[in-house]
């Protein structure tokens, strides 16, 4: 339609995010999909190098390489420019991820940062465009958007969705304003897209008509990488390279969803072990590598890490459809973890087919898929005809004990299983030597590196390193160690399925939201043993908490292991009348003077203040697997695998944005 029109008006459009292309691809004739790869073929269309609007700090780095598979066989197999990635919504992104794009090929990034409930732009100094340099050194040109609420939407500001005469009125009052804050460059971007709606051809027609009326200052609609592509060529390296991570204010949606976020977080590591063992059984020619499931796993994982989460419908048509909606977006980690356990049991088992066992009963085999010796509890179900009372390590020679378990199984410690290798366990009718490592009494256990006591009111007194000689607890910080506490928000307001955004949006600065920290929830206590035996000693909390919740802890200490367990269970009894705003935290105040924090990201590691952009989140921080508080005496390591956000350094809650959009 718009071929024959001047160069700069020509109808253009950029796919945001390569899953619409993959969408459209799936539901369209092959004559549409050949009109589509012409488009792109010929610049009139683009299509960005991310996968969905993820997470990132979220995602694993296996799977942040993979949230640019389909962009780059895109590029390979259409023979299309892809050297631009786009982000919409999500403010921020994590650090790792510019090295990831930039050794995938990709140039620019532009961030369309969403600004009603992340205040990144008043607090960020970043010129744009800038250089976002990754940990080690490589990087992209990077561009934010602007808009103090929205994120895409600048076009429509500027009345690019109306009218040729309200951008002659609005256009140059935005000019002025670049040039009254010293904007240096010769060209600006401005975007132009909005949420389940039809793609704007209106902007072509408003090009045209500016174009007809004046020479300067240019008005041109493009792809997303013409602008960074010009400004690269024009001002080559004037721009200013900055290092950190930029840090997501938005990861705190995960906690929406907490058991199938829980189960994603243990998905990715399967996952890459999975991978690691199907890579180890292909080679070994005894078996056909999972590509498929594994892929399926991954896939599943990005459409549910996309910051939507759950998903849903924005204006469902009825209760019932909005359910299925988001039954079918919570379903996304369900069928990760599914295609996860196939490929994992598939290679498992063609690898221990191939271990040789001179023993007539059968023989345990454990893998240790990481890049260093591990010493791990095991938990499995032995055949009910196999004796079970120790087994031999047939690396050693030695007896490990082994422990029952409620409901069968049994538990034993795998020690020193090598790297990228295994170790060979066989059942024997005889038990182990005993060596009465672990004690345990009414309200304390202790193991060879720890003791742990609680009060009388079932909460953990003291944590005591008996290596060190140092008490790990902090007492007098105003919480007791393990705490669940509740921080209400207010005012609140609850929002039904599909209801829409208040015209009058509050925007979060970043200053502490009105609300109260609710006492320290305690009710009766009831301290039982849950677990006594040779490999493992565990005392259980279990109390009734206002909600009205039950509450179970338990503090498990293994023999010859030097880690504390802390698993806590909160399940509701009955009708919650709790209101759905309250937010729990669980505080675990460690004594060390004066640490330094140590984070865990994708593929970097992250130093909080210091190794940040400025203007990226500071409320919380999303970790892998551990975080470390240390200082030159001696350090903690701390590790949540079903949860990703902390908040280090803090004595309470930082009563971040959380509900803050909305005023009752």
């Amino acid at each position: 339609l718009t071929r024959d029109w001047p160069d700069g008006c020509r109808f253009k459009w950029t796919c945001e995010v390569s899953w619409q292309v993959e969408n459209y691809v799936r539901s369209r004739p092959p004559e549409r999909v050949r009109q589509l790869q012409d488009c792109l073929q010929r610049g009139q269309m683009e299509v960005a190098a991310i996968y969905a609007g993820i997470h990132t700090d979220i995602c694993g780095l296996e799977e942040l390489a993979r949230s640019l598979y389909l962009a780059c066989r895109l590029r390979r197999e259409w023979g299309i420019t892809v050297d631009t990635a786009m982000m919409s919504d999500v403010p921020g992104l994590t650090w790792a991820y510019a090295q990831v794009l930039a050794k995938a090929g990709i140039r620019y990034l532009i961030v369309a940062d969403n600004n009603f409930s992340a205040p990144f732009l008043p607090f960020t100094d970043l010129p744009r465009p800038f250089r976002w340099e990754a940990p080690d050194g490589t990087g992209v040109l990077a561009w934010y958007t602007d808009d103090p609420y929205w994120s895409y939407i600048e076009g429509y500001r500027l009345g690019f969705g109306e009218s040729y005469r309200q951008v002659l009125r609005e256009l140059p009052l935005k000019l002025a304003e670049l040039e009254s804050h010293g904007y240096p460059y010769d060209a600006f971007q401005l975007q132009l897209a909005s949420d389940n709606c039809r793609v704007p051809f209106r902007p072509a027609l408003i090009a045209r008509e500016w174009q007809e009326h004046w020479a300067n200052p240019q008005v041109r609609v493009a792809t997303a990488r013409e602008f960074l592509a010009h400004m690269e060529a024009a001002y080559g390296a004037q721009f200013a390279a900055y290092r950190g991570d930029w840090t997501n204010w938005w990861s705190s949606t995960v906690l929406g969803f907490p058991h199938e976020s829980a189960l994603g977080r243990r998905v990715k590591g399967e996952l890459a072990s999975a991978e690691k063992l199907a890579s180890w059984a292909s080679t070994a020619g005894v078996f056909a590598y999972p590509a498929e499931l594994i892929s399926k796993g991954y896939h599943r994982l990005l459409a549910f890490d996309e910051h939507s989460g759950g998903g849903g419908l924005w204006r469902p048509r009825s209760e019932e459809e909005q359910i299925r909606a988001l039954l079918e977006g919570y379903a996304f980690p369900h069928e990760a973890a599914a295609a996860t356990r196939a490929a994992l049991e598939q290679a498992a088992r063609a690898l221990a087919a191939q271990v040789p066992n001179p023993q007539p009963t059968p023989a345990l085999v454990v893998f240790n898929t990481l890049s260093w010796p591990r010493s791990e509890p095991v938990e499995t179900r032995l055949p009910e005809e196999v004796p079970s009372r120790a087994l031999l390590d047939t690396a050693t020679g030695q007896l490990v004990p082994v422990q029952p378990l409620p409901g069968g199984g049994v538990r034993f410690v795998a020690r020193e299983v090598p790297p990228m290798g295994y170790k060979v366990f066989t059942p024997v009718p005889y038990e182990a030597p005993s060596e009465d490592e672990l004690a345990i009494s009414a309200r304390c256990i202790e193991n060879r590196y720890y003791r742990v006591e609680l009060d009388e009111h079932g909460r953990v007194a003291s944590i005591f390193d008996r290596e060190q000689r140092r008490e790990l607890v902090s007492a007098g910080g105003g919480h007791s160690f393990g705490a669940l506490l509740w921080y209400q928000p207010r005012p609140h307001r609850e929002f039904g399925l599909g209801d829409e955004f208040p015209d009058q949006v509050e925007l979060y600065e970043g200053v502490p939201v009105p609300g109260d920290i609710l006492p320290e929830v305690g009710g009766e206590a009831t301290v039982r043993v849950g677990t006594d035996g040779p490999v493992s000693a565990s005392l259980v909390v279990e109390r009734r908490v206002e909600g009205p919740f039950h509450l179970r802890q338990e503090i498990t200490l293994h023999a010859g292991l030097r880690r504390v367990e802390l698993r806590y269970l909160l399940t509701p009894e009955g009708e919650v009348s709790a209101p759905r705003s309250r937010l729990a935290y669980l505080c675990f105040p460690f004594r060390v003077d004066n640490p330094r924090f140590y984070l865990e990201v994708p593929g970097a590691l992250l130093t909080p203040e210091e190794d940040q952009l400025k203007g990226s989140c500071r409320d919380f921080w999303a970790v892998q697997h551990w975080l470390a508080l240390h200082n030159p005496d001696h350090t903690v390591l701390f590790s949540a695998p079903d949860t990703p956000l902390v908040e280090p350094g803090r004595r309470a809650p930082s009563h971040q944005q959380f509900l803050r959009w909305w005023q009752a």
